[in-house]
């Protein structure tokens, strides 16, 4: 027990004290930052005690997460369960055209188009097949014939349409939609007239 000698009340605080052992305070530890950036003293609450010096408890975490918490991995797998196929198609066909610029017409000029059509569907057939291949491709063959070793300027709808690489696309693109089993659909097609040269029409 500590001397009382030249304190005022000395023996009163002996008395007071006598039986009570004294505590050292503990010191606080420093708050830490959680992953999502919440202080760990934002994270817990609890009822102060005593024996702690009167500084706050550790308790339960607090029944509303943090406004700015990083989303749960189950948000993740649930983008991950929105499956989409993906089926392509490529045929090249032989033809002239001449568009007008500006104001302008050039000079026709024949190209070997190279034309990639995709289609995009969610649920596959019982076969596990979202289309036959084949399907596509003599779809795609259709289209594509009135325009095969012509001009281009000459074939309806060219006649009264610019035919550029990005109405060909488009126009490509209509006519697949119409020709499609039911749950598949156009996301895009993509027609190269030249080499490096390549217009892409997409579906939204």
């Amino acid at each position: 027990m500590r001397c009382p000698i030249n304190e005022p009340n000395a023996a009163a605080k002996s008395t007071a004290t006598l039986g009570v052992i004294d505590r050292p305070t503990i010191p606080r530890a420093p708050e830490t930052e959680s992953i999502n950036g919440e202080s760990s003293s934002d994270l817990f609450i609890g009822p102060k005690d005593s024996r702690f010096g009167g500084r706050v408890c550790p308790g339960p975490a607090r029944a509303n997460p943090p406004t700015n918490a990083r989303p749960s991995m189950s948000a993740g797998f649930s983008i991950l369960r929105e499956v989409m196929y993906e089926l392509s198609v490529e045929r090249h066909f032989d033809a002239a055209h001449a568009i007008t610029m500006a104001g302008e017409r050039e000079a026709s000029n024949r190209h070997n188009w190279h034309v990639t059509v995709i289609v995009a569907g969610r649920q596959l057939g019982a076969d596990g097949l979202l289309c036959d291949f084949h399907v596509l491709e003599s779809a795609l063959a259709d289209v594509l014939a009135p325009f095969d070793g012509g001009d281009l300027n000459t074939i309806s709808p060219f006649d009264q349409l610019n035919p550029t690489a990005e109405h060909v696309a488009r126009y490509i693109a209509q006519q697949m939609s119409a020709n499609l089993p039911a749950g598949v659909a156009v996301k895009c097609v993509s027609v190269t007239e030249a080499p490096g040269c390549c217009a892409t029409y997409l579906e939204k």
